[in-house]
């Protein structure tokens, strides 16, 4: 039976060393090994919004931005935006299964009516070995844009690999997670939203590596015979 493990990370981005751009900024940890995969090349795109991670458990990275913010005040239109990339490698005997982006923040829109508010993000993961490409917009809770009022937003996008994956699994990929934040403001108003806080949760499958099986079912004869013995 094939065992399911969930490990989770934030999201961050991890670039293709050879594709690193020089204004590209590296995460404090661009490489690393965590319970179920490895990860390299580690950085953000020069805005470097989105700062660091922190790997949680040996399963979870995790950001939380501190200046992730679009404000506009008295009309107008402020648009802030930062790409995350990270190159993810599953171990031996696992496979990539899912990707799940979770972010959130605040939001708030006093004045004049007529402003708003909305978070956009785009994930996009590239098979390293098969070279294919899967994509996932994120979906905002309120609904974005926001004309009015404050509190705190949620959004999440999912890239099921076990369902896309059209049955080739995926071991080793590249991955990029793109986030716009967009305050529009009139006359007499103020709208800002701010992202605070971003989560990445990888699902990783076990999967027995080549003769594991026969390996086993030796392994249960053998002692069988001893048994009887």
């Amino acid at each position: 039976m094939t065992n399911i493990m969930r490990a989770a990370c934030s999201v961050g981005v991890l670039a293709i060393a050879a594709g690193a751009a020089s204004a590209d900024v590296a995460w404090n940890q661009p490489n690393g090994v965590a319970t179920f995969f490895t990860w390299a090349n580690g950085h953000n795109t020069n805005t470097n919004l989105f700062g660091s991670p922190t790997l949680v458990g040996g399963t979870t990275f995790q950001f939380f931005p501190t200046n992730f913010t679009a404000s506009s005040s008295n009309g107008g239109t402020v648009s802030v935006s930062d790409t995350l990339s990270v190159d993810l490698f599953a171990l031996p005997g696992y496979q990539l299964d899912s990707i799940q982006i979770n972010e959130g923040g605040t939001y708030a829109l006093s004045g004049n009516q007529g402003g708003s508010v909305s978070a956009a993000g785009l994930a996009g993961l590239t098979d390293l070995n098969t070279p294919r490409t899967f994509n996932a917009n994120t979906t905002g809770n309120p609904s974005f844009p926001v004309f009015g009022g404050s509190g705190s937003w949620t959004a999440g996008a999912l890239i099921d690999l076990a369902a896309l994956n059209g049955g080739i699994p995926v071991t080793s990929a590249h991955l990029d997670f793109t986030n716009n934040l967009v305050a529009i403001s009139v006359p007499g108003s103020t709208a800002t939203i701010t992202k605070t806080f971003v989560g990445l949760p990888v699902a990783i499958t076990i999967i027995p590596t080549p003769g594991a099986a026969s390996v086993l079912a030796l392994g249960g004869l053998a002692l069988a015979r001893r048994r009887r013995r």
